[in-house]
Parts: structure tokens; sequence; C-alpha cells
């Protein structure tokens, strides 16, 4: 007796005439999954729009408001997709540099003398921050052993550079400050500054930001990230200056 064989065989991928024609027998099925289709794929719902609403021409002096409306729709659409994706690459941007920052802050509380934070700002936060230099300034009167390991700079040089009553400057063009960066000053072309004041106790010391690139900084920049870990180095030259 013959045995029949019961393995089934692959079928053929359908086509588009075939996919056509069965959802015009089961016009159900289409109504029940076209809603799905459009939400999960919005370029298939552009698409379906334009194809269903076409521009015609309807002769001199007939004004076609069925096609004005699918015009505004596609800019208006394209203006919200273009929107999105740019508040979502904003996002993105804050989001990393957030956890940059961070980071940052959590390497300057590992500082256990002012030596170690001097060293930490000069040589990690550079790299945790995507700049090219970091470092820590003062007016004249530090302790001597601290004085030797930072920046100095002249007396009002801060107030000159920020302003009386200012605490940040962003700067997206600097040409040569020597007294800042001494023999770097020819390679930094925008930097960040933030003031960081102690009172009595210390002079007016900034923490610097530079860049090799001009406009990596700008007035327009928020300053709440670059604030925050502004005063956290604040804090930690106060836990080792004035203790």
């Amino acid at each position: 007796m013959a045995s029949s064989d019961t393995r089934s065989t692959p079928s053929a991928p359908l086509n588009r005439e075939q996919v056509e024609r069965y959802l015009r027998q089961h016009p159900d099925l289409l109504r029940d999954a076209l809603p799905d289709l459009l939400a999960d794929h919005p370029d298939i719902t552009y698409h379906t729009l334009a194809a269903t609403l076409p521009e015609r021409e309807l002769g001199r002096n007939v004004v076609d408001f069925q096609a004005h409306s699918l015009k505004h729709l596609r800019q208006e659409s394209e203006v919200l997709r273009v929107g999105l994706e740019e508040m979502m690459d904003t996002a993105r941007a804050n989001l990393w540099l957030q956890s940059c920052t961070h980071q940052a802050v959590l390497a300057v509380l590992r500082a256990d003398s002012f030596t170690d934070l001097a060293r930490i700002i000069t040589d990690e936060v550079p790299t945790l921050l995507r700049t090219d230099m970091a470092m820590l300034s003062f007016e004249p009167g530090l302790p001597k052993n601290a004085a030797v390991v930072v920046q100095e700079v002249p007396r009002s040089f801060i107030d000159s550079r920020l302003g009386a009553d200012e605490r940040f400057a962003l700067r997206p063009w600097i040409e040569n400050e020597p007294m800042l960066y001494g023999s770097n000053a020819a390679g930094i072309c925008s930097d960040a500054l933030a003031r960081l004041s102690f009172g009595e106790d210390l002079p007016e010391g900034l923490l610097v930001l530079g860049s090799r690139a001009s406009e990596n900084f700008y007035p327009e920049q928020g300053v709440e990230l670059f604030g925050f870990f502004a005063d956290v180095v604040e804090q930690c030259v106060r836990r080792c200056l004035c203790r």
C-alpha cells in the first residue's frame, strides 16, 4: 500500500493583486485593521490622505477647498514632525549633558585635599564634560600651599570679566587671555566662567571651562547644570580650605 506524504509544501508569498483582492472581498478586516496600521505608521497615514484627497484641476476661477485643506494639512504635519524630532534631539542632548555633569560632580567629591581637587578639575573634568580645559583660578589671598596649585589672576579680574553682580559668563569668542590661560591662551577660543564666592574667609575664585572651538559656549546657553557643578566645587573648596 502506497504511503501518502503528509509534509506541507511552503506556500508562495502573496503578491499585491492577491492581497488587494482579498481585502476587497473582506472589507471588515480592512476597517478593523486600518486604524492600528495608520497609528503605527505615520508615513502610511500621510500617503493614504494624499491618495484619497489628491489635488486636481477644476477649471479657471474654481477654488478647490479640498486640495487647499490637504496642502495645509501636509505643511502642518511636516512642521509638527520636524518640531518633534528637534525636541527629541534636545531632550537626548540634555540627558547626556546631565549625565556628564553628575559624573564630574562625583569626581570632585572624591577629593580629599585642595591639591587633589585642583588636580581632578584640571585632569579629569575636561574628559567628563567633553571640553578642552578646566581649571580653578583665584584672586590673591589664598594660603601659600593652595595658591601654588591654581592659576592666580589680578584683583578685580573676575569682576572685569563677569561684571560686578554677575555669577556666570559664557563667551563665544575670546582672543588671547594670558592672565587667565597663561601659555595656553592662544589655543582657547571660547569659555564658560563661574564665580566662586567664599565671603571673607577666602578670595573670590573662578571655575573655568575652556574650548579650542569658537562658539562652543554662548550667552543663550542654559547655566543650570554648570551652576550646579560650580556650587559643588565651591563647597569642596570650603571643605578643603576652611576647616
